[in-house]
């Protein structure tokens, strides 16, 4: 099942009004209300839930390889690509951009396992603009004949549904 025909639709999401949100870590949510992604499978695990479309995944973590909320997320990315050497194989893009929410750095990569089909995935990390220190790491991955053109617009889009769930005491 492919996820492309959504493409056409998604970069309206990047700036999407405020909708019903779901949790999707412990500090941010997913507004996905009115949206394709509504109709994604859940998966839960361990810090956070992925979200399943087809052949596509998308997930949020804010216990990640490299977090450190001392550094930059631009070190923190670096950190992930200098972790990741094994698995690259092409690195498509390295770039920033915000939502309204967050201001994000971004990875697009093109990796494989050994023994594995390759794939190809954009790797965000998060900083919320309104609550400094508080980050997450988004990631989509994708079948490897997604192209990076296509994959920059549903990483887009994919960002523009998070949000970081309002403070609670203690947090």
């Amino acid at each position: 099942m492919s996820f492309r025909p959504v493409l056409a639709g998604a970069l309206a999401l990047i700036a999407a009004p405020a909708l019903a949100c779901q949790p999707l870590t412990r500090h941010f949510g997913i507004c996905a209300e009115d949206t394709p992604w509504e109709n994604g499978i859940w998966e839960s695990a361990g810090d956070s839930d992925t979200l399943r479309l087809g052949d596509f995944a998308y997930e949020g973590f804010e216990d990640y390889l490299g977090h450190n909320p001392e550094q930059s997320i631009e070190t923190e990315r670096e950190t992930l690509i200098s972790e990741w050497q094994d698995t690259l194989v092409a690195i498509h893009a390295l770039d920033s951009f915000d939502t309204p929410d967050l201001h994000l750095v971004r990875l697009i990569a093109s990796r494989a396992w050994p023994d594995e089909p390759g794939f190809i995935e954009a790797t965000m990390i998060a900083g919320a603009k309104e609550r400094p220190g508080l980050r997450l790491m988004l990631r989509v991955t994708a079948p490897a004949d997604t192209t990076p053109a296509e994959l920059d617009t549903l990483s887009r889009s994919y960002a523009g549904l998070i949000r970081p769930a309002a403070p609670q005491e203690g947090n």
